[in-house]
């Protein structure tokens, strides 16, 4: 006969955690009229509350990208090897994704998914 010993406390947490996740979600599923109103709840509670400070991090972003750019630091070349693609390349790229992204926001945003 095989005999297991275990060693020491288990580690409930993820445990619980999926199990709550895994509750959550069926009565979600059973109670959809309620899962909107209490999901709309915690969405709106979560905008007024992070606002604030993600409107502050995006703002140090932009203005330590500018820093970056303006300032000698800037040019400071990490590595020898050149750059995979031109600036044109890359101005292509983003310009690319930009439009698929405005696109995919115009289907979703009226309804209208082409399938």
């Amino acid at each position: 006969m095989i005999k297991i010993k275990l060693s020491g406390s288990r580690n409930w947490l993820p445990f619980f955690l999926y199990g709550s996740i895994l509750l959550l979600s069926f009565m979600f599923l059973i109670f959809p009229n309620q899962a909107v109103f209490i999901l709309s709840r915690i969405s709106n509670k979560l905008s007024v509350i992070l606002a604030r400070p993600i409107l502050i991090a995006t703002s140090l972003v932009v203005i330590l990208c500018f820093i970056l750019a303006l300032f000698p630091i800037g040019k400071t070349r990490l590595g020898n090897s050149q750059p995979d693609y031109s600036y044109i390349s890359w101005i292509t790229m983003v310009a690319t994704y930009h439009s698929a992204l405005l696109s995919i926001n115009l289907f979703t945003h009226y309804n209208t998914y082409v399938l």
